[in-house]
């Protein structure tokens, strides 16, 4: 950069947030509170892919009984 030429812009963070003038400060207690955050959220993942997994099982026997039914009143049906 020459001297006659301006500094170039800073870039601001999103939200406004002062990481540039203070980056051990706020990013830091940014990252701690991801940080924290991260287990619980996993936990919740597990948890709503254990009740997704539950539910196509749910499904499937609900889906198999519904054909049964089917095919017993198609075959009352030709009997009757």
């Amino acid at each position: 950069m020459r001297g006659d030429q301006p500094a170039p812009a800073r870039l601001v963070p999103l939200g406004g947030g002062t990481a540039a003038a203070d980056p051990s400060g706020d990013a830091l207690d940014r990252l701690l509170r991801v940080r924290r955050v991260l287990p619980a959220m996993g936990r919740e993942l597990a948890a709503m892919r254990r009740e997704a997994a539950r539910l196509r099982l749910e499904n499937r026997r609900l889906l198999t009984r519904v054909y049964e039914l089917e095919r017993d009143v198609l075959a009352d049906q030709r009997r009757g």
